[in-house]
């Protein structure tokens, strides 16, 4: 389970945005220049971060802040908006 809860106001809601044999994109609108934290939770997963560093717990905590509306529109041409990118390692092994 994916969440996105901004530093102020309701959690945002995520839509998968496209899926393929590589994985699915999941797409959060959250508001610019203000932080927002990724909740990301699995009991059954072992998940990582895109250099393959295993979350230490079933339960992680990511803080991402949009760039602001001037910014954004000068990175639009240098490159895109920041990403989390998590990645399945394998299955929790039970005890």
């Amino acid at each position: 389970m994916i969440g996105v809860q901004p530093t102020v106001g309701p959690p945002l809601p995520s839509q998968l945005t496209s899926k393929d044999s590589a994985g699915k994109t999941v797409t959060v609108l959250v508001h610019q220049a203000k932080p927002a934290n990724i909740l990301i939770h699995s009991a059954k997963l072992v998940l990582a971060d895109a250099q393959g560093n295993v979350f230490a717990t079933p339960n992680t905590s990511v803080t991402l802040t949009p760039p602001g509306a001037a910014v954004s529109q000068a990175a639009s041409q240098t490159g895109p908006t920041p990403n989390l990118t998590i990645n399945i390692q394998g299955q929790v092994q039970k005890p």
